[in-house]
């Protein structure tokens, strides 16, 4: 069994948003400037890019420290002169779970244990980190098909009314593209994508 998708080819790409450098051992990612000029020569924009790179560090530092959920590790962040920000995370071979396999049956048993994987690891570990306060490091970052929609420029933190701490961390974007597996085993090696964590 053989589980398609995720093997990102070594080098350099570029999205809109993003310039994605991977390497046998590790992936940069990095931010690019607000309404820059696309490789099609569009202007092309984007809120809350930088500050989605800096949440997803914050993101894997509370995530491999509160639980046992596997995430990659983080090897650096930060901020460029540019303004712009940086992540380097090690770079995990594997699959996504929507990438099943070559057979049907394998198809079927890389879902199956990427919903039992959220079901019993996930969800529960995640309920267990509790704030009285939204978002991360006291920033909120919108999910991406809000932010198409509404452009408003910051997004504030909201503060229990109780004081309790009733707001649960939330992956934020967890789906299937962001599980990876095994190709061989089928079985889950890590959790990504933490951008809109909070």
């Amino acid at each position: 069994m053989v589980v398609l998708g995720y093997q990102e080819k070594e080098g350099e790409s570029l999205t809109p948003f993003y310039n994605l450098i991977t390497t046998k051992s590790a992936q940069l990612k990095h931010s690019v400037k607000p309404w820059h000029k696309t490789t099609n020569g569009e202007l092309a924009s984007r809120l809350y890019d930088k500050e989605r790179i800096l949440n997803y560090a914050a993101a894997l530092q509370l995530v491999s420290k509160k639980t046992t959920i596997p995430v990659p590790r983080l090897i650096g962040f930060g901020e460029s002169d540019d303004g712009t920000a940086w992540i380097e995370i090690e770079r995990t071979h594997g699959g996504h779970v929507e990438d099943g396999g070559e057979c049907d049956e394998c198809d079927r048993i890389a879902r199956a244990n990427g919903r039992r994987f959220i079901a019993e690891e996930v969800i529960p570990q995640l309920n267990s980190l509790t704030s009285d306060t939204t978002g991360l490091d006291g920033v909120v970052i919108p999910p991406l098909w809000v932010t198409f929609h509404d452009k408003t420029a910051h997004w504030p933190p909201k503060k229990s009314t109780s004081g309790q701490p009733e707001y649960v961390f939330c992956h934020g974007n967890l789906h299937g593209h962001s599980i990876l597996m095994h190709a061989e085993t089928l079985h889950v090696l890590k959790v990504v994508d933490w951008d809109e964590a909070g």
